[in-house]
């Protein structure tokens, strides 16, 4: 369980810094995402967010198994397959679904 040694690690890291310190490595850790994806190329940003998006489609089907009697859940997963479906669109026009 090296993975948990590293997240204990990590954590007393954490932990330990002022909350100065955690502002600040917030912020370096928001720039390298959002430089990250600037950098990308549009197919790039779209099939990043496809995979993110199919993910969590996967991770509601099994909340939605597991606790079939809260209607959130569904909820969600359709809110996810219809900003799929936007994506995809976006991608192909290039318009904002919405968006004029």
């Amino acid at each position: 369980m090296c993975g948990d040694d590293d997240d204990e690690i990590a954590f007393e890291e954490w932990d330990a810094m002022s909350d100065a310190q955690q502002d600040a490595a917030l912020e370096r850790a928001m720039k390298e995402y959002s430089d990250g994806l600037d950098r990308m190329t549009p197919q790039q940003l779209y099939r990043y967010r496809r995979n993110r998006r199919l993910d969590l489609c996967l991770k509601q089907r099994r909340l939605i198994r597991e606790f079939p009697g809260l209607d959130t859940f569904r909820n969600m997963l359709r809110a996810t397959q219809r900003r799929l479906v936007e994506a995809r669109i976006e991608y192909r026009t290039g318009a904002k679904v919405g968006h004029s």
